[in-house]
């Protein structure tokens, strides 16, 4: 935060720290991986549930926005994945897709990142995720206010499951790059 002062005070920032309400294109990146433990990993050649990996590209230009809410029309494609398919976020065929950010209105915090096929759809599903053609987190809780030279979000969250009898180290990083209206193509 001390770097963010002296940053805005040498190029002489006078306005309020941009947020993501202010933003019209989004460009999307999230990276996926699972850390099987030991039985899991013994069991991999029969589960298909093994240690893996994945990197999910996509972004677009803002098409809806409400009073907690931006909807981005643009793509969302599968770069490179060592995932079996349970393991695997929804993806479109044809890349298309849309991506609701959704913030608490009271605390400015983003609250949920959903990609959905439907624009209409921007509500996430608690089941059947999948077969929706939806992927989401939630529950994120990270600052809307962006720093102004990199007009970026960045959010990890790493979490330990068990399954049965097996513990699954699960992690998320979604990267969120804005441009503001007239910030280029």
């Amino acid at each position: 935060m001390v770097a963010w002062i002296w940053v805005l005070a040498q190029v002489g920032w006078s306005g309020e720290l941009p947020t993501i309400e202010d933003q019209q294109q989004v460009t999307v990146e999230y990276k996926l991986a699972f850390d099987m433990d030991e039985r899991g990993d013994a069991a991999c050649k029969l589960t298909q549930l093994c240690d893996c990996t994945a990197r999910y590209t996509g972004g677009g230009k803002q098409v809806r926005r409400g009073e907690n809410f931006i909807t981005f029309k643009g793509t969302w494609k599968n770069e490179e994945s060592t995932c079996s398919d349970s393991f695997e976020p929804w993806a479109p065929a044809e890349e298309t897709a849309f991506h609701t950010l959704r913030w608490d209105a009271g605390t400015k915090k983003l609250t949920e990142w959903i990609v959905h096929a439907n624009q209409d759809k921007n509500e996430r599903l608690e089941s059947g995720i999948k077969e929706g053609e939806q992927y989401w987190i939630s529950e994120m809780g990270v600052e809307t206010t962006l720093n102004p030279e990199t007009l970026t979000l960045t959010y990890v969250e790493k979490t330990e499951e068990k399954v049965s009898v097996l513990s699954v180290d699960t992690s998320h990083e979604l990267t969120l790059r804005f441009k503001p209206k007239g910030g280029g193509s």
